[in-house]
């Protein structure tokens, strides 16, 4: 079948010290695939059209996958938890905003459309400098709306779709000359 997908060029630099202690850089073409529609049209799609039920979609759909953001700088997360408690109308971390959907309208100009919609939860690293100024890694806990979150990767049923892939190679196979 037709398949709604973006592919995403970009390039991966990885450095490296080989024999002699001579330090070399390697830069090489990378791809990634984005399915054109939100994870929560998806939750909707296996909810109700195939009549899944919520912990199959939770395990196979969500809980440890990629996800891209529709908004910002279109970072990439990965869903480790699902908050059924939150919704977009729960109460935001930051005191400046009310609700999670007031955030999305005033920082990023989108509206979300969804109310009853659940959370999802992801965890981000960070290295920040304590008073005495030494470095510590901090683990930040974010809550993220699925409405904007896009789906990254293949589904087993467009892996299993030959011409899909065929297809699907054109633009992330690039030949050595092109690189």
């Amino acid at each position: 079948g037709d398949f709604r997908l973006t592919v995403l060029k970009g390039f991966k630099a990885t450095m490296d010290v080989y024999q002699g202690g001579i330090p070399k850089l390697l830069i090489d073409c990378c791809s990634r695939v984005v399915r054109d529609f939100s994870l929560w049209d998806e939750v909707l799609y296996f909810k109700n059209d195939c009549g899944q039920s919520k912990d199959w979609i939770f395990d196979q759909i969500i809980l440890d996958k990629s996800f891209l953001t529709s908004y910002g700088n279109g970072r990439i997360y990965r869903i480790e938890e699902i908050d059924e408690k939150m919704t977009p109308l729960s109460k935001f971390p930051n005191p400046k905003f009310k609700t999670f959907k007031e955030y999305f309208k005033k920082q990023y100009n989108v509206k979300i459309k969804e109310d009853k919609q659940f959370m999802v939860v992801a965890y981000r690293k960070k290295k920040e400098v304590d008073a005495n100024g030494k470095k510590r890694e901090v683990i930040d806990k974010i809550h993220l709306v699925p409405e904007l979150l896009l789906p990254t990767g293949l589904t087993d049923e467009m892996r299993n779709n030959r011409h899909a892939m065929r297809d699907l190679a054109r633009f992330t196979q690039i030949p050595p000359e092109r690189r």
